[in-house]
């Protein structure tokens, strides 16, 4: 009888583990169908190869040395991105090497691996709304996210494919939520909760601004779920999604543990910005803590609000703000359904979480969930339309069809405009940035043919006061102080703080754009606590020269050459006993 029985149970073992691998295997042709749905439509895939070509083709030709370019070695070779968090892109260099300096094949890796994430986030979006968005609607989708100019922020950093990687993997890692939403029973779930842990983990662990992607992404999923009808148990769902956030930066924090011991990496966990949860916090209980989080709310407001009357990529967020706030609004309304209003609500906290974090409003460190959140937006405007075509109407249907050929013309006219406004956008801070760097370049150059031609060169080089890019090359990062678009944001801002706008003057303006307007040469007389990486800019480009480390003596010497002539009057260079002094001035 025990002898049946225990056949009987191996027998039950052995049928649920074919059953569990049938899921695996339906899983994986239900995901190979949806993405060959996309890819296999000629229209889609050329259209978005077009956008690509449009918003990255003159980053691709034009390689730069920039910030965050003269220290790859750092980051990749010796370390410095595990003791941050960033793991990935530090492990995989351990067998890709992607390490070096490759300008164009770095560029071009990244540009594919985004185009693969607005295919995985367009399967996403799919399995929610069907058919009721038609194809062109998913294009759209696609070509937004992929030519926001926002990403162009980021993306001139030597480093952005991490940002690639973990759109990826962040899609990836819905994708298993959304499964794990569809699982009725608890052994079906754990699959799909591993597969939205682990790939939230590695998106996690590319930068840590993927922690609120992931957290907006599965909001944006519940509400958009909750909006066609699946009836999702809201708390339940919440709680996947908290326990897949939670596990992955565990496994984050374990897995930077471990790589840092068996790298052996310890002498670099004092150059990591690392805080514990008392410190993140800290503002609930201190008030001088507690008013520059509330300035930094203050900030928030102006950089994702005010700062749309210029800047292309925070309007277009500003708008896809108001669409979904309002058809939120609407479906609440009309449905009774209390928590498609916690959803939205839910989706604006989870977009800002990260300053609880970092206690500072920035764009290209936090912008990450954006791009995905606007063209979300666009998705659901659509979806509106369609569903407000099918209430009932005493129109004739040859009225009814013209009326909807014209609605559907004009919005296919505005997503033209939208796309081909975000790829412009987006070219224009790329050629920006090459404009940057030929100005950096030339900079440089003459200052190092000036050395090497009268001076000892052997002595190190001590850098003082800043460098600025010329303002004819970076004046679309600005708003000029006393334009029309400069009092229509401060008549905004004044309402809160009458000096609310004062925060981003610079050069007597307003500073919108932060990373188009940032020069390499002041960034790297200063990075690292010394003047390494301007030195190593200058090697990039032919000239050898010897570096200066210590802030304190930098600072020193500051001090005592304040009358300095700047560069390139005479006198800007000067040779000390022990070191040479090059002022750019103050």
């Amino acid at each position: 009888m025990l002898q049946f029985v225990n056949v009987k149970f191996q027998l039950f073992d052995v049928e649920s583990k074919h059953g569990r691998a049938k899921k695996v295997r339906d899983q994986i042709r239900r995901l190979k169908e949806d993405i060959q749905r996309f890819l296999q439509n000629k229209v889609f895939l050329i259209l978005l190869l077009l956008t690509a070509v449009g918003c990255y083709g003159f980053k691709l030709m034009h390689p730069t040395i920039g910030i965050d370019d003269t220290p790859y070695a750092d980051y990749f070779s010796d370390g410095l991105a595990v003791v941050v968090g960033r793991w990935v892109m530090y492990l995989l260099n351990r067998f890709l090497n992607i390490g070096d300096f490759a300008p164009f094949l770095t560029d071009f890796a990244g540009v594919l691996l985004l185009i693969v994430a607005a295919v995985l986030w367009s399967v996403v979006f799919y399995r929610i709304f069907r058919d009721n968005i038609p194809a062109w609607g998913y294009l759209v989708f696609a070509c937004l996210f992929l030519s926001n100019p926002l990403i162009s922020e980021v993306y001139t950093y030597f480093l952005h494919n991490g940002i690639a990687t973990g759109y990826v993997c962040s899609a990836i890692a819905i994708l298993g939520f959304q499964e794990l939403l569809e699982r009725q029973r608890m052994k079906d779930r754990l699959g799909p909760f591993l597969v939205a842990a682990v790939g939230c983990w590695v998106a996690v662990g590319c930068y840590e601004s993927f922690a609120v992607v992931f957290l907006v992404a599965a909001v944006l999923v519940l509400i958009a779920r909750r909006i066609c009808g699946k009836k999702d148990k809201p708390v339940r769902s919440i709680l996947f999604a908290g326990a897949a956030l939670v596990a992955a930066i565990v496994l984050r924090s374990l897995m930077v543990n471990l790589l840092i011991q068996v790298f052996s990496l310890q002498h670099l966990q004092e150059d990591g910005v690392r805080r514990s949860l008392t410190e993140i916090l800290g503002w609930i209980g201190d008030p001088k803590l507690r008013a520059e989080f509330t300035m930094a709310l203050k900030r928030l407001f102006v950089m994702y609000g005010v700062f749309a009357y210029h800047y292309l990529p925070i309007w277009m967020y500003v708008v896809a703000c108001m669409i979904f706030g309002l058809y939120s609004l609407w479906c609440f309304l009309r449905r009774k359904d209390l928590w498609i209003l916690v959803y939205m609500v839910g989706a604006f906290v989870a977009s800002w979480i990260l300053i609880l974090v970092e206690g500072k409003v920035t764009l290209y460190r936090a912008c990450q969930f954006l791009p995905l959140f606007s063209a979300f937006a666009f998705l659901l405007l659509i979806y509106a339309g369609r569903k407000l075509w099918e209430l009932p109407t005493q129109a004739s249907a040859v009225w009814k069809k013209r009326v909807r050929d014209l609605a559907v013309g004009l919005c296919m006219a505005a997503a033209f405009v939208a796309v081909w406004n975000q790829t412009a956008d987006m070219n224009k801070w790329f050629y920006v940035d090459y404009r940057k760097y030929e100005d950096a370049r030339e900079t440089a150059g003459n200052i190092a043919l000036e050395l090497e031609k009268d001076y000892d060169t052997s002595k190190p080089l001590v850098f003082i006061g800043d460098y600025y890019v010329p303002m004819e090359i970076i004046q679309d990062a600005y708003v000029p102080i006393g334009s029309k678009t400069f009092y229509k944001m401060n008549r905004i801002t004044s309402m809160i703080d009458e000096h609310l706008l004062e925060k981003f003057y610079r050069r007597n303006n307003v500073w919108v754009a932060q990373t188009p307007s940032l020069s390499v040469l002041s960034w790297g007389m200063t990075a690292f606590d010394g003047n390494q990486e301007l030195i190593q800019f200058l090697k990039m480009h032919g000239h050898t020269f010897v570096a200066t480390e210590g802030e304190d003596f930098i600072h020193q010497v500051l001090m005592d050459n304040l009358d300095m002539p700047a560069w390139p009057k005479q006198g800007s260079i000067r040779e000390e006993e022990e070191y040479i002094i090059i002022n750019f001035g103050f």
